[in-house]
């Protein structure tokens, strides 16, 4: 035996409403999971002081000079013999660092991310030569190294006297990125 009823389907006017309802809750999720990934966006290129993480190889050194000159001559040549010399225990000769160079006018925002710097100013209007050793100075972690000297020879003899120190420095960065 079966029983069959007939119930009368009437429009419900809030079936609308519903579908209206859950358009902005589908508005809220999608503006929060914008908001989100840009929160994680910022947080992966900016640091907690806002600079701007840097970039870079492992062991890998910009060279700022004065002139592109300078790097091909006697100073990229002492720079080069420095910050590419062997490693020292391995099996085979592998420099210490890559070296690239840009000349000063050429340093622009992408080259100022690069995490090691080193920075040749050959400056005749100064009096004597001078050492600046900055960490963090455009992105972070960084080292930036700059010598002024009046001439080529007051920068060799600085350069001689603390490139065991600003070979430590750069390697002191590398082991803490």
């Amino acid at each position: 035996m079966y029983l069959s009823a007939t119930f009368k389907t009437e429009k419900n006017p809030f079936n609308d409403m519903t579908m209206q309802t859950h358009a902005p809750k589908k508005l809220a999720a999608a503006l929060f999971a914008m908001l989100t990934a840009l929160i994680t966006f910022q947080s992966c290129t900016m640091q907690e002081d806002g600079l701007k993480r840097s970039t870079g190889k492992t062991n890998e050194i910009l060279v700022v000079t004065n002139t592109k000159d300078m790097w091909t001559g006697r100073i990229g040549d002492t720079l080069r013999a420095v910050f590419q010399q062997p490693v020292p225990g391995l099996p085979q000769a592998e420099p210490m660092y890559k070296v690239l160079n840009v000349s000063e006018k050429n340093l622009n925002k992408t080259f100022k991310k690069l995490h090691s710097i080193f920075i040749i100013d050959i400056n005749p209007g100064v009096s004597g030569a001078k050492v600046e050793m900055k960490r963090d100075l455009w992105s972070e972690p960084q080292q930036v190294i700059k010598i002024t000297a009046p001439d080529t020879a007051s920068f060799f003899d600085t350069f001689g006297k603390y490139s065991e120190t600003f070979l430590q420095r750069f390697r002191t960065l590398e082991i803490e990125r």
